[in-house]
């Protein structure tokens, strides 16, 4: 009901404890990952501002509490599955800027940030056009290839290019910014099988 949705959003935006906010924040993604109904609801009752104001939050702690962080983007990746509305919503007050600022980061919040940034790519134009204006190409394409990283968390490799796959063919300019590239070729491959491991998966 209207006070436990409550009780939800004061766990996660207006508490000051970190342990509070992994809470709610998990407890958001295991109810989007339900159903479609689920995601609707959250969605209806502003989890994905709450999710955002979340992410706010951690940037202007002293120490960047990294389990927020990565919790809060799995949240919200889970929460934007087939919801364009809320997607423009959210890159209209600005979390395109935040989640771009997670990839250099660490492995574990590097990953939960590269998989909402293809959340918010797959199937949109604008959220996938916003992206390459903000110069979000340049790194997804060097988290394909940076060995340090990739040698403690190689699935990161799979979802950059995942992510990537998703913008560029959403978006005609990302394509175009891809395509120029001295690196398309091999570029080219990793996309390619990204789209055929989603297609299996």
């Amino acid at each position: 009901g209207a006070a436990q949705w409550e009780r939800l959003r004061a766990l996660l935006v207006e508490a000051n404890d970190l342990r509070s906010k992994v809470y709610a924040a998990t407890a958001i993604a295991s109810l989007a990952r339900s159903s479609g109904a689920a995601r609707g609801e959250l969605c209806a009752q502003g989890f994905g501002q709450a999710l955002l104001e979340a992410l706010q939050w951690c940037v202007v702690q002293p120490v960047a509490p990294q389990e927020a962080q990565r919790h809060a983007c799995t949240a919200l990746a889970e929460l934007l599955e087939g919801q364009e509305a809320l997607k423009l919503q959210l890159v209209e007050l600005g979390v395109l800027q935040l989640l771009l600022a997670l990839l250099t980061t660490v492995p574990d919040v590097i990953r939960a940030a590269v998989t909402c940034i293809g959340r918010l790519a797959g199937g949109s134009l604008a959220c996938s056009d916003e992206l390459a204006q903000q110069g979000a190409l340049p790194t997804l394409c060097s988290l394909l290839w940076d060995k340090q990283l990739l040698g403690n968390d190689a699935m990161i490799a799979e979802l950059a290019a995942l992510a990537l796959a998703n913008i560029a063919s959403s978006s005609p300019v990302a394509f175009a910014q891809l395509e120029g590239r001295s690196d398309f070729p091999a570029l080219r491959l990793e996309l390619l099988g990204a789209l055929g491991l989603a297609a299996g998966s």
